[in-house]
């Protein structure tokens, strides 16, 4: 057992079917996810400057933004996260199935929730992505 985590530990990439470990926000991947949805082409097309202006905010927001999500082998995860100028934190439980990560928070910003919510990710090629409002977030191993 023991060899089996120093294996993991010292591995810089992690293990590619156990989430385990620390991930960070990727701000270039998540843009680069925004610019694959299949709206993306028809917003900048039909939005023009506007659309153009809009999507260079948003770039600027991913880059400031900071997230970390701490997956434990217990089971238990810890993620904070920082934007414009505000930051909050979450703890919780995971489970596995096949890609699919579950996420059920039970305290956010140190104070337990009355109902824990659940939040499902993806885990495919050695990342996590989150889908929220439209919008794909990709976390990679820090």
């Amino acid at each position: 057992m023991l060899v089996a985590v120093i294996a993991i530990m010292g591995c810089g990439k992690g293990d590619p079917t156990n989430p385990v470990g620390s991930w960070n926000l990727d701000a270039s991947a998540a843009m680069n996810e925004a610019k694959k949805a299949p709206e993306y082409e028809k917003q900048m097309k039909e939005g023009g400057e506007a659309a153009a202006a809009m999507m260079k905010m948003m770039e600027e927001m991913f880059k400031t933004m900071k997230m970390t999500l701490d997956i434990k082998a217990d089971n238990s995860f810890t993620v904070t996260m920082e934007a414009m100028g505000k930051k909050s934190s979450a703890k919780g439980t995971w489970k596995l199935a096949g890609e699919k990560l579950t996420m059920t928070t039970t305290e956010e910003d140190g104070k337990a929730k009355d109902s824990p919510d659940n939040k499902d990710l993806t885990f495919k090629d050695g990342k996590l992505f989150i889908e929220e409002d439209g919008m794909k977030m990709v976390l990679t191993r820090g």
